[in-house]
């Protein structure tokens, strides 16, 4: 549904009397419109900040979906950005913390993980990724994290790697015997940020230490990461046939290109039909014009908005 700035700024102050499935569809809704240029992007942003109370783990969790999507392909100034996230979510996460009470519900569970997220992945909080960093699960015994953040836990761990930590991700991920486990330490590898070890995790992609089920996925986190997404572009480019080779499935070979849409700049969109044109597969025509189209609306979205996000993050700075 669209609103225009008169209503919406009438229904900000109330939208908390909403139930959560409403205020799931407005948030939706709301960034619909932005998308379809049909409405501002101020205007979201707006009803971001109007739900900084907000209690319900799913609403939060399409909130900090958006607020991710806008990190990765919206964004120029990571700083402001993170510290409106930190405004919006820092103190009832630090509430929360990151041990569960003894009978403690699934609800509580849920936002902890959510807020944690916000804070450690967004925002990038200095004490919270220490806290993380220092949850890491040790090599044996149990966690002593609850499993609903051992995904922020390790992406933490990941980010900050040095030598030792990139080792030990990497036995982690030949060993562990769990799937979800192995895949978790595996995509941490491509997580990394320190550039030493994201050329050492983009040259991983095509070593038997990155299985060919496991392969696109992988990839599809390299692209997704500004510490290694050129250099992962230019692997596939360069090693093509070994890549092709690899990808030896037209299911891995769709999502592959699939994961090509994650390249978030307008020269990307460029880069990526040349390499395609070039390199016809004909298993992944579908995918290849869904991705390319996917990848020009965000282009054209990212012209509209990037400016303006900065803009409205520097006046409540």
């Amino acid at each position: 549904m669209a609103y225009d700035d008169r209503t919406l700024a009438r229904l900000l102050p109330a939208v908390a009397e909403l139930r959560p499935a409403e205020r799931v569809a407005l948030i939706s809704d709301q960034w619909a419109l932005v998308r379809a240029d049909l409405a501002p992007v101020e205007r979201f942003l707006d009803l971001v900040a109007s739900l900084a109370d907000e209690e319900d783990h799913v609403v939060l969790d399409e909130i900090v979906g958006r607020l991710s999507l806008i990190e990765h392909r919206f964004l120029d100034d990571r700083d402001r950005f993170g510290l409106f996230v930190a405004k919006l979510y820092g103190a009832r996460a630090a509430k929360l913390g990151w041990t569960s009470a003894t009978g403690e519900d699934d609800e509580i569970r849920l936002r902890r993980a959510v807020l944690l997220r916000a804070l450690v992945v967004l925002a990038r909080d200095p004490a919270a990724i220490a806290e993380a960093e220092r949850r890491f699960p040790p090599a044996s015994g149990q966690p002593s994290v609850d499993p609903n953040l051992l995904d922020v836990v390790v992406t933490a761990a990941a980010r900050g790697a040095d030598d030792g930590r990139f080792e030990e991700l990497r036995a982690r991920a030949r060993t562990e015997t769990d799937p979800a486990a192995k895949r978790r330490y595996l995509h941490a590898l491509a997580r990394v940020e320190h550039p030493p070890l994201a050329a050492r995790a983009v040259a991983l992609a095509l070593s038997d230490e990155v299985p060919m089920q496991d392969f696109s996925s992988y990839f599809a986190v390299l692209l997704g990461n500004r510490a290694t997404r050129e250099a992962a572009f230019a692997l596939l480019r360069d090693r093509w046939t070994e890549t092709r080779a690899k990808a030896d499935s037209p299911m891995i070979l769709r999502r592959l290109v699939e994961a090509l849409g994650t390249l978030p700049e307008r020269r990307h969109v460029d880069e990526v039909r040349a390499f395609l044109d070039a390199h016809p597969i004909d298993g992944a025509r579908q995918a290849i014009a869904q991705t390319l189209e996917r990848m020009r609306m965000d282009a054209d979205l990212r012209d509209r908005i990037l400016s303006r996000v900065g803009a409205w993050l520097a006046a409540r700075a």
